[in-house]
């Protein structure tokens, strides 16, 4: 990988930066986010802050670990940060993870072997692991040499990995791409000086490297791709020292330098400049070193929360294949170019999510799963996170809310409620709001509801459309959402807008060019797509949303059914994609079929490929449909 003026790109890239600097090699990598998270101040905290490594400067909230805790574990790659284990009331064998993308507060992501405090974790792009901890019951000690890794990709419970050499809490981590290190920590009654190391890509026990030059537990650690540096903690009292290791090579640790505090503890680094963070006896002081460098330890800034017994990570360390040549971007996970189908039924209901690339020709792969089987819900999101929005499940309407991210596959989390249990609503929303209107209760609904879609919750209420309908199409601009027919009893050809800023009902838009409901829906910043549904199914009708008036024709599905992407616009505001539905005359068949059409340009669908399976009824969401 080729970095511009070998330096790591980060910030707000556009779309069209990004595709010239990957002709050209160069790709830009955010790399620069450590955070901190749960400690004691006295009190356990959920609070997680975070800090931009390359820059000095306090700590920032980020968001809420699910509980409040202490002496968890962190481990991280270029997306995700891992929290596992820790003490509340009592030791929790919890996982669960952040995006360093974007800010907000954790989601599951699975459970350890065992439950336990004071472990410690490592990582490279793929694996996760945990390692040691106390399974005693406070205040009681009693040392683990338990190994557990995690797929940092996919969410689950740990697997065995293996043990280490020695049983042991409160090691100091770190890891190059192929190793994970593990220095030191409290063996009651003593604290120990090993060193010891696991290959990532071999599940076994850990081996004995070296030893430290002095026995000490409660450290931080950090990593490039060569070296490991640990400091602070205590042997037994407060200690300043810094200590590295060349990991290529087997052997003893060498001085590096001092903190200018003792005993500060998680670490977090960039795999060029290393943080040592907050840690003792609940303590703000940020400080870091440059790895390359020996020497002592500069004032970095402080921790908004003062606390002990943190846990740290971070979207470059040294774990992390940086300077591999092969690509970290996935073009087909870039903003605007991630489509998701979500949920459904083929015929009975399923909770499978698969995604496809809206930029290009090609088939649906598997993304994951909804926390339920569910069909006939709403979609939304924005750049960072596609909602799927109640929808029948169990055989009735729910209230449920599951979010993913675009960015990682992986299993939907719960986001929260809707106000009323259930199916068949219009989904729409821009890069604030999602907004779920109308469905079925089981009666036809008029109630409007929203979220805000970058923090977690339950909806609120909107205001109502003109009359109670069910299974209209839902469509967006940044600005204004817009519904079109769906069914009050009999088949409706009623376009109805909202301004999603504001609160308020339905006002009258114009008409479809027929009535008709199972409308799927798909648009860009200013015009809007309404295509196939029951009874006619082929038709695609075109609005300009920022203009009321009746729709135009813009032209034909290639094949002609209804049920389909019914929730969300499923668009990169180039192109617009129909997915799945029930065909026509052949109903109650249904059809795995994505058609495709370019959204500034009338004319008829052209196949783009074909979900995992034949299915009607689905969610779908994008990360750069038109309300965005």
């Amino acid at each position: 990988m080729v970095y511009p003026n070998n330096k790591v790109a980060s910030g707000l890239w556009k779309l069209e930066s990004i595709g010239s600097l990957v002709q050209k090699n160069y790709y830009p990598n955010a790399g620069a986010r450590g955070i901190v998270g749960g400690g004691n101040t006295p009190s356990n905290t959920n609070a997680i802050e975070f800090v931009t490594i390359t820059t000095t400067g306090n700590g920032v909230d980020f968001g809420d670990l699910s509980a409040a805790k202490q002496a968890a574990a962190c481990v991280s790659n270029g997306t995700r940060g891992i929290f596992a284990g820790g003490y509340s009331s009592s030791n929790l064998n919890v996982i669960e993870y952040i995006h360093f993308s974007h800010k907000g507060n954790v989601a599951d992501f699975g459970d350890l072997s065992v439950a336990r405090r004071d472990t410690d974790g490592f990582s490279n792009d793929t694996r996760g692991v945990f390692s040691g901890g106390n399974t005693g019951s406070f205040p009681a000690f009693s040392a683990s040499n338990v190994i557990d890794f995690v797929a940092m990709s996919t969410l689950g419970n740990a697997s065995d990995f293996g043990d280490l050499t020695v049983s042991r809490a409160d090691a100091a981590t770190f890891a190059s791409p192929l190793r994970g290190y593990s220095a030191c920590g409290a063996t009651a009654p003593t604290q120990s000086d090993v060193i010891d190391f696991i290959e990532f890509s071999t599940t076994g026990n850990a081996v004995d490297f070296g030893d430290a030059s002095e026995t000490k537990a409660y450290m931080g650690g950090n990593s490039s791709n060569t070296r490991g540096i640990f400091g602070g903690g205590e042997n037994p009292s407060a200690t300043v020292t810094i200590e590295k290791i060349e990991m290529g090579s087997s052997g003893d640790a060498a001085d590096f330098g001092d903190l200018i505090t003792s005993a500060l503890g998680s670490g977090m680094n960039n795999g060029v400049r290393a943080l040592f963070t907050a840690g003792g006896a609940s303590k703000n002081q940020i400080e870091f070193v440059t790895i390359a460098t020996t020497g002592d330890a500069t004032d970095f800034g402080d921790c908004a929360v003062a606390r002990g017994g943190p846990a740290g990570g971070s979207e470059a360390h040294g774990g992390l294949s940086l300077h591999d040549p092969t690509p970290r971007l996935d073009m087909n996970n870039i903003i605007g170019n991630v489509g998701l189908a979500m949920g459904g039924m083929t015929p009975s209901a399923i909770n499978v999510v698969e995604s496809f690339a809206l930029a290009s020709t090609g088939n649906g792969i598997d993304f994951g799963d909804l926390t339920a089987t569910a069909s006939q819900g709403g979609g939304c999101g924005d750049v960072v996170r596609g909602l799927c929005m109640s929808g029948e499940r169990a055989g009735s309407g729910s209230a449920n809310i599951d979010v993913v991210h675009f960015a990682s596959k992986g299993n939907t989390s719960n986001f929260g409620s809707s106000s009323v249990a259930r199916r068949r609503g219009a989904g729409l929303s821009n890069n604030t709001r999602g907004v779920l209107a109308g469905g079925h209760t089981p009666t036809k609904s008029n109630v409007i509801d929203f979220v805000t879609i970058a923090t977690a919750g339950d909806a609120s209420d909107f205001g109502d459309l003109a009359a109670a309908t069910t299974q209209a199409g839902g469509i967006a601009s940044p600005t204004r959402g817009v519904t079109g027919g769906g069914s009050t009893g009999s088949d409706i050809n009623v376009i109805q807008y909202i301004t999603i800023a504001s609160t308020g009902d339905a006002a009258d838009f114009g008409d479809l060019t027929a009535a008709r409901s199972n409308i799927a829906s798909s648009g860009s910043i200013t015009r809007g797509l309404f295509a196939g549904a029951y009874p006619v199914g082929n038709i695609i009708d075109f609005i300009t949303i920022a203009s009321t008036g009746d729709a135009s024709d813009f032209g034909d599905l290639t094949v002609s059914r209804g049920g389909g992407c019914n929730g969300g616009a499923l668009s990169n505001k180039v192109r617009g994609l129909f997915a799945g539905g029930y065909a026509y005359p052949a109903d109650p068949a249904n059809s795995n079929v994505i058609d495709f059409v370019t959204i500034a340009s009338t004319g008829n669908a052209t196949d783009s490929g074909d979900l995992t399976a034949v299915k009607q009824n689905l969610t779908t969401a994008s990360n750069g449909h038109g309300g965005l």
